[in-house]
This record gives structure tokens, C-alpha cells and sequence, in this order.
């Protein structure tokens, strides 16, 4: 167990620590790693990006909240992503794009771990279905120290240890 650090720069034991935990994380997600397996699907895609971040000997995971005046599952709790574009050559780059418009996350702030199995998601009112990839990363904050929502999209940008004390 690492012990806290004080103001200014961090301890070489500190930072022996977290990228410890940073290392043990990814080893365990790079495991479940699909690669490009399911790239080739030909309905609408979206992609996601799962935001890990290593603070206080804890991993956090960022989320936004969706504003409560858009017209899709407004206030709902999600991370950032959405539809892929012409421009995007993967679900890789979706997620990176609309993580950067959503939360000011630039890409190359971002360490992709691995690609998830997509699933199905199916809007609980019924208007059709839409496929979604997940990619989990490890990303850091944007200058500053801060988060910044550059689309009225997002109301709250936030961050929840993955693994909350007991």
C-alpha cells in the first residue's frame, strides 16, 4: 500500500505504486480483449469510452450525465461516445472523437487498453435497435486538472472509484 503524498511532486514510491495499479489493471481488461473481431458489423455503430483513471491509490472511472433538454435519455448516467461518423475508421476513433467534442479528453491523453464485446442495446421505448462497442482506456485530466464539456450535451462530468470502500 502506497502511502499519501503530500503537496508537489510525488515520491518515487508513489509512483512505483500507481503504476503498479495501472499495470494489474490493464493485465486484467487486456484479457478480455476482442480486438477488431466485430468490426465488420454493418448496422448503425456507436462506440463508448470507458475513462479509467489511477488518483489516491484508487482506480476512478469518469462519467458525464446527459443534459436534461435533449430529446434522447436525457439525465441519464453514461460515458462518453456516440455515432460513428464517416470520418472514423473504427470504433477505436469513434470513441476517441466524441470523448474529445463531449469532455475535452484529447486522444492523445488516452492509452486504449482493450475492445469489449458489443452488445445490442435496445431503447426501452422501442423505436428500433442500435449496436454499441465498448472501449475501456486509461486517460488522464485535461489541463488544468480539469474536465471541460465542449457540447451543451453534457450536464455533470464525474468521477466514481471503481471500486468504492467497504
Amino acid at each position: 500500500m502506497c502511502t499519501a503524498a503530500g503537496r508537489g511532486q510525488p515520491k518515487p514510491m508513489e509512483l512505483r505504486c500507481k503504476n503498479l495499479i495501472k499495470e494489474t489493471a490493464k493485465a486484467r481488461l487486456r484479457k478480455h480483449d476482442v480486438r477488431s473481431k466485430f468490426s465488420l458489423w454493418l448496422s448503425t455503430k456507436y462506440s463508448v469510452l470507458l475513462p479509467l483513471l489511477v488518483k489516491e491509490e484508487k482506480i476512478y472511472v469518469l462519467f458525464t450525465v446527459r443534459s436534461k433538454k435533449l430529446r434522447t435519455s436525457p439525465g441519464e448516467v453514461c460515458f462518453p461516445g456516440g455515432k460513428r461518423e464517416p470520418g472514423d475508421t473504427d470504433d477505436i476513433t469513434t470513441a476517441l472523437r466524441e470523448a474529445q467534442e463531449e469532455i475535452g479528453l484529447q486522444p492523445h491523453q488516452v492509452e486504449v487498453i482493450c475492445r469489449l464485446v458489443p452488445y445490442i442495446n435496445k431503447p426501452i421505448s422501442g423505436q428500433g435497435s442500435k449496436r454499441s462497442s465498448t472501449t475501456y482506456s486509461k486517460c488522464g485530466k485535461g489541463a488544468g486538472n480539469r474536465y471541460q464539456s465542449v457540447f451543451l450535451t453534457v450536464a455533470t462530468i464525474g468521477e466514481i472509484p471503481l471500486l468504492p470502500n467497504t
